[in-house]
């Protein structure tokens, strides 16, 4: 196998792999585990610094809510989305690495 296709195909299944495996492990297994996401306007987290953030959070100022689930997964895809895009290129890297030298294995193995 030429190593052009070989690293092309090493990306196709990478991402495949790294998307199912973003999906499983962020969503998907800790399904009933709650997170705390805001309770406020975006634009009052847009107008603060953390400090001041930080700082109302513990005076009680600004209100955290508790969600799991489905609520928890809407939230992940539409209000943190670069928490899944690193996870998945954290993954990606990892199984186009994998791919990759797998398919040198393989290919020195039937050349053999």
């Amino acid at each position: 196998m030429r190593w052009r296709r070989l690293l092309l195909t090493a990306i196709g299944l990478g991402a495949v792999v790294a998307v199912i495996a973003t999906i499983t492990v962020n969503v998907l297994l800790p399904w009933s585990v709650e997170i705390l996401v805001p309770d406020f306007p975006k634009e009052q987290l847009a107008a603060s610094n953390p400090t001041e953030l930080n700082d109302k959070l513990l005076s009680g100022a600004l209100h955290l809510k508790s969600v799991r689930g489905m609520d928890k997964a809407i939230y992940l895809f539409t209000e943190a989305p670069m928490f899944l895009v690193r996870s998945w290129a954290y993954f990606f890297v990892s199984s186009v690495v994998a791919a990759f030298l797998g398919g040198l294995l393989i290919n020195a193995r039937s050349a053999a």
